[in-house]
């Protein structure tokens, strides 16, 4: 198995990361019905706050390769997914990255929004830690209201007390729509990490990034984000068990990085 993301992705290009040495983190600047798993009688809502993540090039949409989700922030442009989901990812033209919320049969229902940012922590850089498999996103698309807005938003859920009753959701490499499904996260420490573990049957390449739901709002889908799958073996080796960093201090202070207006001034000009 390769974890939960397609390695061959078209017109890859080596990312450059800026190591901001001061905080100890790095900075790149660049609702329907889902597939069950087996043995799942009643399907939890998704929210369009999940989405797809497409490879772009010339303009052109080309493949979804991982998943995000859309998380509360003060101006509404933040995604979270998988680090591991940005390697050989270029943000550069005339290739990127787009994010589609609420992504279903080949439809784009709410648009598509930009990634023009990304952030992951210092040891993801130099080490590609487990522990460090998180990455946040900065979404715009010109002349329209911000991602947050329009598609929802989950609340980040920092130190989370486990086992938990969760949802995950993750859009896999083959298919056009979610896959979803109601387990219990634990918590689990292979190989000396702190990780999150759930187990569900579909939830192959490309689910990576997707995120880890507690409290959800069953009218609207959204919830307590505590995880995104990833980590350990990049999410898992089966498509049965499914792993995530914990969202802890570094996973914290990385979200304040790419929040922080005096980071990136385009924040600024984003509508509140």
């Amino acid at each position: 198995m390769t974890g939960r993301w397609n390695r061959l992705l078209p017109r890859a290009a080596t990312m450059v990361l800026i190591v901001l040495v001061a905080v100890g983190l790095s900075a790149q600047t660049t609702s329907g019905a889902a597939v069950r798993p087996r043995g799942e009688s009643t399907p939890p809502t998704v929210s369009t706050a999940v989405g797809a993540l497409f490879t772009t090039a010339s303009g052109r949409i080309e493949q979804h390769f991982c998943t995000a989700s859309v998380v509360a922030s003060f101006y509404g442009n933040v995604l979270i997914t998988a680090a591991h989901c940005l390697a050989g990812i270029s943000f550069t033209a005339p290739d990127g990255v787009v994010f589609a919320p609420g992504y279903r049969n080949g439809r784009f229902p709410l648009g598509v929004w930009n990634v023009t940012s990304a952030f992951t922590t210092t040891n993801w850089t130099a080490s590609r830690d487990p522990n460090d498999d998180i990455a946040f996103l900065i979404a715009s698309s010109p002349g329209r209201p911000p991602v947050q807005q329009v598609a929802g938003a989950d609340v980040l859920g920092f130190n989370a007390s486990l086992p938990v009753r969760i949802e995950a959701v993750g859009y896999p490499d083959t298919a056009s729509q979610p896959v979803a499904c109601s387990a219990l996260a634990q918590d689990v420490h292979p190989q000396g990490l702190r990780q999150v573990t759930f187990a569900c049957p579909g939830f192959t390449d490309g689910t990576s990034g997707g995120p880890l739901l507690s409290n959800v709002n069953p009218k609207t889908g959204c919830g307590t984000l505590i995880g995104v799958i990833g980590g350990y073996q990049q999410g898992g080796y089966t498509a049965a068990i499914s792993y995530s960093a914990q969202l802890a201090q570094r996973a914290a202070a990385l979200f304040q990085l790419a929040t922080s207006p005096t980071r990136d001034p385009g924040h600024r000009n984003d509508p509140a």
